[in-house]
């Protein structure tokens, strides 16, 4: 990842901060975050194929600053770490 398999978006997908890797506890995954993009990937590692997508992107139209003036908008956090669940 990225490869030939990647699609185009994600391709250049960079992070100019602080970015991470996770594997899964069987091997086989790996979850890539792009930190100061608010974005994660996850690819099978044998062939770098993307698995899931997860763009933190969220609604902020119903904060009353916005609400108030009838705004509608959107916000990316900055993921520090996306990692897989379990007992370790």
């Amino acid at each position: 990842f990225p490869n030939h398999r990647t699609p185009g978006h994600l391709r250049h997908l960079s992070t100019f901060r602080q970015g991470g890797v996770a594997i899964s506890p069987d091997r086989s995954r790996a979850i890539v975050t792009f930190s100061s993009r608010g974005k994660a990937v996850e690819v099978r590692i044998a062939d770098g194929a993307v698995l899931v997508v997860y763009d933190s992107l969220h609604d902020v139209s119903q904060l009353d600053e916005f609400r108030k003036k009838r705004l509608t908008q959107a916000a990316r956090r900055l993921l520090v770490e996306v990692r897989y669940g379990g007992d370790g």
